[in-house]
């Protein structure tokens, strides 16, 4: 009886074999978790069916980061019932070569080492639920050993090894192992072959035949089988005779070579670019400004697709607002993130598993370092210079653009540049709030507070619940005389945990529509949080969903206990009294203005930016319809966006400016989209008409949307 899968992990799903079953399993109806290492290829596919695929770009040899795909992806779709190992390299061996050691190395950490790796975070569940099949693509290559292939030989013949060790394991467990045996396959893998491929097999007849094998239960499958018996007529041979068979074909190319395939994270990690920054000069260059979590993201994608940029940060070092030390930094003492580091992590670099659930900005200074180090970004920054002007040479839309610094000492340095790309965050600049009257205590921005010492003995009002205003009125109460948090409108609360778990890796697996999430959600939150109104807080005049809602599981609790009292709007100030709108009044010696922050481009004109109202408005929040060599990364708000967001952002800026660099109709598509009807955002939610949410989004309909674009921007396979 033929099994039908309805969700399915496969990796090495970038190309040839895994990009064809992709496809079928996709045209099929299935969920498919697409992992491999060209996210633009992968994009690509999981366009055919984005509500049911999500893509990965794990290293498989890295067991950590396969675990973090794994967690996701069960998170998103449950347990899967088919789970493929195809990721794989080839290439040839000379064993008197030194450098094809490390040839050996990778091999055996991606064509088997991967295997393992990929079967690993799944088999208990799927042990648990009793079904579902484990399929390993090994090779004839690992039925025998050939000259000149002694590396890729010996990854299959151990795969094939793992493969019949592990299904004897698994035997009674109701779970099914299957060893895919190809020949040859048209891929990229056999395009640099010197020799005779019989039984040459295309992709996509490969791939129907190996699910048809593994539906109808097949636990050894050979493609084509003709080059099976092959094989084994071979081996009937006697040795030598054997040997002088196969010694006298060509052999396949040593990597280096021509005609050799890459093997990814043997020596140089990254593509070469299309010229070296250094050597490039700033007219050929993109000025990448900001080094925080979105510069970051920037400056790794264009290096990785090899667009020359020269990076500018104002502070010594990476991380943005998250280095405390950073003059600008609008962290405390007691920061962590209101998201799970799983949600916010990016997929190329998760973070380790000694870190919190919830990271304190320390271990996030630490992560966006080692991020920094591990793609080599710092030597792309020059650090301690300012940005002080951008302005476009002339009015043409492909215009270069005038950069202007300050290299420090009142030196001033001006260049033009290909292109611009704004990184510099949007939560630097604080938005003070002007009142009635005059207040004879402290009255301080978020942005001035760096530790609750600052409470001490003191009566303190702050305004705003906001997560940070929540975050520092519970910081407050284990120092101050009395804590008051004046509000003006009512909150959705969500606590950081739901049965144990961080409350944004639970939910549905399938969307709902608005109306139903918003009731089914507040519904279930009232059940955690109880109503807010009962505390003293208004009652919202907004659904669920249409403002940020508020991550914070003690600020209840110390308002149930009298530590934290409700107050209303700010009518004016007298002395040290607040006047409230509700007509109470009260004293305070400390009033902190949790009021947020107002997007800040200091450097360049806002009718550059087609500023309208609250915000510039651009194509999917990066794009300025004007002009075709300017980009904003980060001015993105979402529940659950994430530095993902961000980087796929950065992904697609990268891929329009190499398409444009090419030459490229892919980037005159774009620019069309550009100038044409913005895309609907919002998935369907009504949000608040207020500053902070101007350039608010729908995190899954966004992504959707960057995703769509930067595989339209993918090079062809």
């Amino acid at each position: 009886m033929s099994l039908v899968f309805r969700n399915v992990v496969l990796t090495g799903a970038c190309g040839g074999l895994g990009q064809a079953l992709a496809r079928e399993l996709i045209d099929g109806g299935a969920q498919v978790a697409l992992v491999g290492l060209d996210a633009g290829r992968l994009a690509a596919l999981a366009a055919l069916a984005p509500a049911r695929c999500a893509v990965y770009t794990p290293d498989v040899s890295d067991g950590r980061a396969m675990r973090v795909m794994a967690a996701d992806w069960m998170n998103r779709f449950c347990v899967p019932d088919l789970v493929i190992a195809n990721a794989g390299v080839a290439g040839g061996y000379d064993t008197a070569e030194a450098d094809d050691l490390d040839v050996f190395r990778r091999m055996l950490e991606i064509n088997l080492l991967g295997a393992a790796t990929t079967f690993q975070p799944f088999v208990g569940a799927m042990r648990a639920q009793r079904r579902g099949a484990l399929v390993g693509v090994a090779s004839i290559a690992g039925w025998r050993g050939m000259p000149g292939n002694g590396a890729y030989c010996a990854s299959k013949a151990g795969l094939i090894r793992y493969l019949e060790s592990l299904r004897a394991e698994l035997r009674e467990t109701g779970l099914s192992v299957h060893t895919i045996s190809p020949g040859y396959i048209r891929t990229a893998l056999t395009a640099g072959n010197r020799f005779a491929m019989p039984g040459l097999l295309e992709a996509e007849a490969a791939a129907h035949q190996l699910l048809a094998g593994v539906g109808a239960g097949r636990e050894k499958i050979v493609l084509p089988r003709r080059i099976g018996w092959l094989s084994k007529a071979l081996d009937l041979l006697p040795e030598k005779l054997h040997d002088r068979v196969l010694r006298g074909q060509p052999r396949k190319p040593r990597v280096g070579e021509a005609g050799a395939t890459a093997i990814p994270g043997l020596s140089s990690k990254e593509p070469p670019s299309l010229m070296s920054d250094a050597a490039a000069p700033t007219h050929e260059q993109i000025a990448l400004i900001g080094a925080g979590p979105s510069g970051l993201a920037g400056a790794r994608n264009l290096q990785k697709h090899g667009v020359p940029f020269q990076g500018f940060e104002a502070h010594s070092d990476v991380g943005g607002l998250w280095d405390i030390d950073n003059p600008r930094s609008t962290v405390y003492h007691s920061a962590h993130l209101i998201s799970s580091k799983t949600t916010t992590e990016f997929a190329e670099y998760p973070m380790p598993d000694t870190v919190a659930d919830y990271p304190s900005h320390r271990e996030l200074r630490r992560y966006f370092s080692d991020f920094a180090d591990h793609f080599a970004l710092r030597q792309h920054f020059r650090f301690n210079t300012r940005v002080l002007r951008v302005e476009p040479v002339s009015d043409a839309p492909d215009t270069r653009w005038r950069v202007s610094i300050d290299a420090g000492d009142g030196k001033i340095e001006t260049a033009e540049y290909k292109g611009v790309v704004i990184a510099n965050g949007t939560l630097a600049e604080p938005k003070r709030p002007q009142f009635e009257g005059r207040f004879d205590g402290e009255l301080l921005h978020t942005s001035d507070y760096k530790h609750p010492e600052l409470f001490k003995d003191k009566r303190v009002l702050i305004v705003g619940a906001g997560n940070s205003g929540c975050d520092i009125a519970v910081d407050a109460v284990h120092y101050a005389k009395s804590v008051d948090i004046s509000v003006r409108r009512g909150y959705y609360f969500v606590p950081k945990y739901v049965f144990g778990k961080p409350a944004d890796t639970l939910g549905g697996k399938r969307p709902l529509p608005p109306w139903l999430k918003q009731k089914i959600d507040s519904t279930v939150l009232k059940w955690f949080t109880g109503d807010p109104v009962r505390f003293g807080f208004p009652k919202p005049d907004y659904k669920m969903y249409e403002s940020h809602p508020i991550v914070n599981s003690l600020v209840l609790h110390h308002v149930g206990h009298g530590d934290i009292g409700v107050r209303a709007d700010i009518a004016r100030l007298d002395g040290h009294t607040v006047h409230f709108k509700d007509g109470s009044a009260r004293d305070y010696d400390l009033i902190l203005a949790a009021t947020g922050y107002a997007l800040h481009y200091p450097f360049i004109d806002r009718e550059l930016l087609n500023w309208q109202g609250m915000a510039p408005r651009l194509y999917l929040n990066i794009f300025a319809p004007r002009f075709e060599n300017i980009a904003v990364l980060g001015m993105i708000e979402a529940s659950g966006i994430g530095w993902q967001g961000r980087y796929e952002q950065a992904e697609l800026v990268a891929r329009y400016f190499r398409a444009k660099a090419a030459g490229s109709p892919k980037a005159v598509a774009l620019r069309a989209a550009v100038l044409g009807p913005p895309p609907d955002l919002s998935g369907g939610f009504k949000y608040l008409q207020l500053e902070r949410m101007a350039y608010y989004v729908h995190k899954d309909t966004y992504r959707a949307a960057v995703r769509s674009a930067a595989a339209a921007l993918a090079d062809s396979p």
